[in-house]
């Protein structure tokens, strides 16, 4: 055990905490699906079971998750990153009694499960960054190390990189190469950018996320694996709707409950009701703000005589 050993595991947790916090906040928490290609008709994976396959594959290095705008990525990565830390006792409970949904719960204590010799797992927010394409590692690192216990980490220990958000530099770099992680032992990288980014370019996009080797080219033989998130499914629609009513009835007090808006029926009554809204709810983004702003399409609609599909 190293001197720093245990502010790698308060670091670890002090972020974990942060993170399940933050994200308490939301109705609930979609498990997200993925698969190889874009087409509507490709096979869909877990997204979790698929990202653990590849953190213990020989075969690829570096994995690049494409998304749309809003689709839950940085939500999912980031969650993922501190997969191991036991937010509490309660982690996930039923948001209702006809099972609509599971609600994330604000918990005070984590425990860490980060033990000398295993990979340290390292969310880094690149558009978050002063310099995320010079020493984005190191830039995360300070805020819990010394610029020597960095050189100590660099020198002794094994990485976990999750790079978050690469479409927002607007820039075609490698992160790998511009950052100098051949430098680091770094084991996996994952990394994270909206489709429609790569979709715009016209040449080769893959060698800007693959690992390099000592002379920055990309290493021989290691594949860089590639995933789209899918959409949300119908069931996970309606089980967010009830996590979603569960919310607004704790959120009663401070913004009134409108009449005959307290239940889960009521919303997927008035969603269904909407046949082009429910192809619109595809992504967590677009399934809140839908749900946000329902209450007053109905309201509008119903005001101007327009009912059913004419909506």
């Amino acid at each position: 055990q190293r001197a720093y050993t245990l502010k790698v595991q308060g670091f670890l947790k002090r972020h974990a905490l942060a993170v399940r916090k933050f994200q308490s906040t939301f109705p609930m928490y979609i498990p997200l699906r993925c698969q190889l290609t874009q087409d509507s008709r490709a096979k869909t994976h877990d997204l979790e079971e698929t990202v653990c396959n590849f953190l213990e594959s020989k075969e690829a290095k570096s994995l690049l998750l494409l998304g749309d705008s809003g689709a839950g990525k940085s939500t999912f990565l980031e969650r993922f990153c501190f997969r191991d830390y036991d937010m509490g006792q309660e982690e996930e409970v039923q948001a209702s009694k006809g099972g609509g949904g599971a609600e994330l719960k604000e918990s005070k204590t984590v425990q860490g499960k980060w033990q000398p010799g295993q990979p340290i797992p390292l969310f880094v927010p690149l558009p978050k960054l002063k310099k995320p394409l010079e020493e984005a590692v190191e830039e995360v690192l300070r805020e819990g190390f010394s610029e020597e216990e960095i050189k100590e980490l660099k020198k002794h220990e094994r990485f976990h990189l999750f790079f978050d958000a690469y479409d927002e530099l607007n820039e075609w770099e490698s992160v790998y190469a511009k950052n100098s992680l051949e430098s680091w032992k770094v084991e996996k990288m994952v990394v994270t950018c909206r489709a429609e980014h790569v979709n715009q370019r016209s040449e080769s996009y893959e060698e800007y996320f693959q690992t390099r080797d000592a002379g920055r080219r990309p290493e021989r033989g290691v594949c860089c694996q590639q995933m789209y998130v899918s959409p949300v499914l119908r069931k996970e629609i309606k089980e967010y709707v009830g996590a979603y009513v569960v919310q607004r009835r704790k959120n009663a007090k401070a913004e009134p409950l409108d009449e005959g808006w307290g239940s889960q029926e009521k919303y997927w009554k008035e969603v269904e009701a909407i046949p082009m809204l429910l192809g619109v709810m595809r992504t967590p983004l677009t399934l809140n703000l839908g749900l946000e702003v329902l209450r007053q399409v109905v309201k509008a609609c119903k005001g101007s005589g327009v009912h059913g599909e004419k909506r």
